[in-house]
């Protein structure tokens, strides 16, 4: 498990900072990463921004598994 520390100010200059643990997992055959995000500080609808920015980017989408 890798724990990486994130943060940074969102669009109103608010600060935001917290972790995000990524965990190896595979599921039927397919093998991937669990993603939790922790927050210490920070509006949770800064932290759903920048989530859905990750899991939108060009080199992060292709690997999100979806229901």
């Amino acid at each position: 498990m890798h724990h990486l520390r994130v943060g940074g100010f969102d669009n109103r200059r608010q600060l935001f900072k917290g972790w995000v643990d990524v965990e190896h997992f595979s599921y039927r055959g397919a093998e991937g990463s669990f993603c939790v995000m922790r927050r210490d500080e920070g509006n949770p609808i800064s932290w759903r921004q920048l989530w859905k920015k990750v899991i939108g980017s060009e080199c992060v989408e292709p690997h999100v598994l979806r229901k």
